[in-house]
């Protein structure tokens, strides 16, 4: 039996098919997936079927199992699962969406953005922009529309079959990620439930606890019990430690309520995963509902596919029918029906193999794009279903170890209550042992002292014999033997007991008599402390186990191997007696019981004799036909006559038991007849209802029929405008190519732009760093300045006072003293109004900095100094950079926006010509405000780090959009004007074109979406004569470049190493172009109008169809 295997990709919906044999071990199967869809064999997660997932031991049985012939696994990149995010809906679609394309980008193979599409458009017949006018057909010119339509129809074909099958992988592969997403829902919740299942156990086991557990008992049995036992040593309770006990209590009441705490918790948060998961499963059913392709498009591109097909082979063999005639068969009769077949193939052929080659391949983007959706719906959902599973893990580790710890320790506290309850249960048996103990010692002493006595009548009845023995033989024994009489042997075994044979009878006689009284006590004891315990509060079943084992302790007997003459204690076992009397109950009732069932034990009757018979209990020789004969009122042939009728009964229920099984058996067959008719009846009416279908759509697609002839007179009537249209977009592609090279010099200056910007920013942020250290310089400086001029100014006007008061008596002694300190307080007085001006210009050049940057000076609500970001503020300054050498004139002043600074410059002017020292206090706090907590330095060293963000942002786009450039510049196709290193089509042409009359012969050609791995489609070859053949094997069919601007110029393909053999066409990059001029033979060897300008190229195959 083959053991097949099948593995899905979760996120890509590819299926691969193999064995599972073919793999030794899960690490190998890993290594298999991870090399087949570039996943790290780390980052595999692998399920099977209903969630389960795939280990070591799985796998091992899946090797062994050879009744089941298939498997399905189901592989899942541990990185899609990443993006975590809440199921309740914290992040926005947007970020979910982005985050999912990046992963998808980043770790699945192959894949693509919507706005990017994996294949080309078709386009249509060349022969539709073909002017077919009677006067211009001719040979040359129907052959070369004829070979440009069959290579437009090739191409068609394989776009068409392409298409389709791309669609049909596309919608199993859709199928197959919804599967995957159900079989991951369904792996969440196996691991949900197990740790559901975890939390269930700790709370039953808590449950069970609490109703077994004696914490809040303790007290009444410890005073009650324990305190009214009598033990040997008093009391009980001094066994019991209470103080511990209560603290325990203490403890166990804290421990239950932080177990019930965090158990209710772990309820809370597994209701609320709960809840999510609920969440999931709902957008899991709309996902699928809103995935799930529809199956009547599929049928619709059944018939599609095969029209196409029809109308393919059509147009193909009537074509090559044409391009088998000689030039000599081409009268005007056949021209005629030549043109009449290009105008059929122009007017409706194209336009219906066209419309269904864009009908499917504008399906299969839909679907594209559907699959596309799908996989970032399915990230998103994996992430919330890791968010369910990292919540539910963390939920079981603290169930794991938390609850865990605190049930065991929980456990461990009851256990030590546990052992106050039963403990005058353990100490009644402690008091049972120690008398079953007693009384085996005593045992002991009675067996020594019955050994003794038989070792001493035994030595006495030895001595006597070897008295005996000596007497009769010792006068000749001397002869050999020389003390007949010698006892040592006796001797030395006496000595092995200490004090010999006689001590110790003796001193074993004394302790059984002690033994006696103490094993006396203990008994008294013990029937004191059960008496006390049956009138205390203690379950019954403990004194019945006191009893039982008190019972047994007293029928304890010694085993051994002698047997003694006097034995003590010979009492019989209760147990044993009452099992014997149980076992002789039941040999009765079994006795009974089986004389009941012997007729012989029966009174005399109809089926039993009268007479005695004295071997009834035997073995009866003959059969119960015989006994029946024996009976004393029924004759001999009356008895024949009643076992005949026994037969008969018998054989009469067996034949009612086989009727009933027939008649079962008749009844399961007319049911499954029933059901045969049933179905017989339901296939009819499907033949009915497919038969009444089927003429449905007879008529439907008579009216389409009908509706496709009007449509395509419609479209003949449109066919010129859309000429017009053609041409206006061939306008239009030459108006955006040389847009394109508007956008690349654009580009190069912004690149210039900014490059300079990066140098301005610099040197602004030299000249901020400059302007910031000075600040800080003259900031401090003026501050130290200004506390040792208000220093100074306090001692000079105390000073003054003190000359003031003196003035009138020391007026002309003090005159020149006087004059010279009012000379140094004007100075003074100078040099702070000097530094006052300085700080405020310091201030006015730092306001008209912010300004230029693009920051306004406020005030808040709070009358705090504020700087904000005001748009527009720099266009209306008159100079953006400030240097060192600019000093801030009364012209700037005007274009400051700021109101604080013309509020503090208003307060500089009107405090000039004054000398209120709290004025220019005031202003001086005014001006310190800007650099207080170092606002005007964050400001500025944010608002340039913003501008540096914002030219990277730019140097950054600048970069994307100069790869867009050069990747459109390396794929795009030149149709025109050709030089080296140009991309070019290059197909096949005939021998006998005319150049002129195969101007449009690339453009005849379908190059979109071809798909490059699959086979061409197989042709028919033409029929030809000998001589074709022949001449056909002595020339070379030239091969030419795609031109469709260019009618009068030739580019021939050069090909000495023969790249083109087995092709239909290939995209080359141009590598050396040599012009000639077709003036001579030499120089015309296609053929050519006379001096026709041609070239001949080399080129190197990038793409092609083998």
């Amino acid at each position: 039996m083959s053991e097949s295997a099948r593995i899905v990709n979760a996120i890509t919906g590819e299926t691969v098919a193999t064995k599972v044999s073919f793999f030794t071990s899960l690490e190998d199967f890993k290594g298999f997936v991870s090399h087949r869809w570039c996943i790290p064999s780390d980052q595999l997660l692998v399920l099977l079927p209903f969630g389960h997932k795939l280990k070591i031991s799985t796998f091992k049985e899946c090797l062994r199992n050879n009744a089941v012939d298939h498997y399905e696994f189901y592989v899942y990149d541990r990185r899609l699962f990443s993006a975590v995010n809440n199921p309740s809906g914290d992040l926005t679609s947007e970020l979910q969406k982005s985050k999912a394309q990046d992963l998808l980008s980043s770790y699945v193979k192959g894949s693509t953005t919507g706005d990017q599409s994996a294949f080309l458009k078709p386009i249509n017949s060349p022969l539709v922009d073909t002017d077919l006018k009677l006067q211009d057909l001719s040979y040359r010119t129907i052959t070369s529309l004829l070979t440009t339509n069959l290579g437009w129809l090739s191409a068609l074909e394989i776009d068409v079959h392409y298409f389709r099958s791309l669609i049909q992988d596309c919608i199993s592969q859709i199928i197959e990620i919804l599967q995957c997403l159900s079989i991951c829902e369904q792996y969440l919740n196996l691991y949900c439930y197990d740790v559901e299942n975890l939390y269930n156990s700790n709370v039953d086991f808590l449950d069970q606890l609490l109703q077994n557990g004696l914490s809040s008992n303790w007290k009444p049995c410890y005073e009650n019990v324990l305190g009214n036992l009598e033990g040997l040593e008093g009391p009980l309770q001094q066994y019991v430690n209470e103080d511990l006990l209560q603290q325990n209590e203490t403890t166990l009441q804290t421990l239950d309520h932080q177990v019930n705490t965090k158990l209710k918790n772990i309820k809370k948060k597994l209701d609320v995963n709960a809840k999510f998961r609920g969440l999931i499963n709902g957008e899991i059913q709309t996902i699928r509902s809103n995935f799930t392709p529809s199956g009547t498009k599929d049928k619709l591109d059944v018939t599609m596919q095969q029209r196409f097909d029809e109308l393919v082979e059509e147009t193909r063999a009537k074509s090559r029918e044409i391009l088998e005639q000689d030039p000599s068969e081409f009268t005007e009769t056949n021209i005629e029906e030549v043109k009449t077949f290009l105008s059929k193939i122009k007017s409706e052929v194209a336009a219906k193999l066209f419309t269904i080659a864009k009908s499917l391949y504008a399906q299969t983007e839909s679907l594209q794009e559907l699959k596309l959706k799908l996989q970032e719906k399915t990230i998103v959902a994996f992430g919330q279903i890791a968010y369910i599973q990292v919540e539910t893990l963390a939920l079981k580790k603290l169930l794991l170890e938390d609850c865990n710890k605190d049930l065991e320790l929980y456990q461990n506290y009851e256990l030590e209550f546990a052992q106050i309850e039963d403990l005058p249960m353990i100490y009644g048996l402690y008091l049972i042992e120690k008398y079953r103990r007693e009384s085996w010692f005593l045992q002991l002493l009675s067996h020594c002292v019955l050994l003794s006595t038989d070792i001493k009548q035994i030595s006495e009845t030895e001595i006597s014999c070897r008295k005996r023995w000596t007497k009769n033989f010792g006068n000749i024994a001397s002869i050999f033997c020389r003390d007949e009489n010698d006892f040592a042997d006796m001797e030395s075994f006496d000595k092995l007991f200490l004090g010999g044979i006689a001590n110790l009878q003796g001193s074993c006689q004394e302790q059984i008599q002690e033994l006696k009284k103490a094993l006396a006590d203990t008994l008294l004891i013990i029937e004191v402390y059960l008496e006390r315990i049956s009138n205390l509060d203690v379950p019954k079943d403990v004194s019945e186990v006191l009893m039982q084992n008190l019972s047994e302790a007293k029928n304890f007997r010694i085993v051994s191997n002698q047997t003694f003459q006097k034995q003590e204690y010979a009492a019989p076992n209760s147990n044993q007696l009452n099992g014997y009397k149980a076992r002789i109950k039941k040999l009765e009732t079994l006795l009974h019981e089986t004389k009941i069932s012997d007729p012989g034990h029966w009174p005399s009757g109809i089926l039993h004799a009268s007479h005695f018979k004295p071997f009834h209990n035997n073995v009866s020789t003959v059969s119960s036909k015989i006994t029946l004969n024996n009976s004393g009122n029924l004759d001999p042939k009356g008895n024949v006559n009643v076992v005949k009728v026994l037969e008969m009964e018998n054989e009469l229920k067996r034949s009612k038991l086989r009727l009933e099984e027939l008649q079962l058996e008749s009844k399961a067959k007319e049911e499954k007849l029933s059901e045969a008719h049933t179905k017989l009846s339901d296939l009819e009416l499907e033949r009915n209802a497919f038969k009444e279908t089927m003429q449905n759509l007879n008529i439907e697609l008579s009216r389409l029929t009908n509706q496709e002839q009007e449509q395509q007179k419609e479209l003949i009537k449109r066919q010129a405008f859309y000429q017009d249209q053609l041409e206006g977009i061939v306008k239009e592609n030459k108006n955006l190519l040389k847009e394109l090279e508007l956008c690349k010099g654009k580009y190069f200056e912004q690149e210039e732009v900014n490059k300079k910007g990066e140098q301005e920013l610099g040197k602004v942020k030299d000249i901020h760093n400059a302007e910031k250290r000075r600040l800080e310089e003259t900031s401090k400086k003026l501050s130290d300045d200004n506390i040792m001029l208000q220093k100074q100014v306090e001692r000079l006007q105390q000073e003054l006072a003190e000359l003031r008061e003196t003035q009138v008596e020391k007026r002309d002694e003090a005159t020149s003293p006087q004059i010279s300190e009012e000379k140094d307080y004007i100075a003074l007085k100078e040099f702070s109004q000097t530094i006052e001006s300085e700080m405020f210009e310091i201030f006015t050049s730092d306001v008209f900095i912010l300004e230029n940057i693009g920051l306004l000076l406020l005030l808040d609500d709070n009358k705090q100094f504020q700087i904000k970001r005001v748009k527009g503020l720099r266009k209306a300054m008159n100079q953006s950079v400030l240097d060192d050498s600019i000093h801030v004139a009364q012209s700037s002043d005007i274009s400051v926006k700021s109101p604080v600074y013309h509020s503090i410059r208003a307060t500089h002017e009107e405090i000039k010509p004054l000398a209120n020292l709290e004025r220019h206090q005031l202003l001086i706090e005014d001006i310190n405000k800007l650099y207080a907590g170092k606002l005007f330095q964050i400001a500025v060293i944010k608002r340039f780090k913003d501008i540096e963000s914002l030219a990277k942002k730019l140097t950054k786009e600048n970069k994307k959009k100069r790869e867009m450039l050069d990747k459109i510049q390396n794929e795009k196709m030149t149709l025109k004007n050709f030089q080296v290193g140009d991309l070019a089509l290059f197909l096949p042409t005939r021998k006998n074109n005319s150049p002129m009359e195969s101007s449009a012969s690339s453009l005849n050609s379908s190059f979109s979406s071809v798909d490059l791995s699959s086979p061409p489609l197989s042709e028919v070859a033409p029929m030809h004569t000998l001589s074709k053949e022949k001449s056909k094997k002595n020339s070379k069919q030239p091969w030419a470049a795609f031109t469709a601007f260019d009618n009068t110029t030739r580019y021939f393909l050069k090909d000495d190493n023969e790249i083109t053999k087995g092709k239909d066409w290939f995209v080359g990059r141009i590598t050396s172009l040599e012009q000639f001029t077709a003036d001579t033979n030499g120089n015309n060897s296609y053929n050519l109008e006379k001096n026709a300008v041609w070239f001949q190229i080399s080129a190197d195959v990038i793409s092609c169809q083998d």
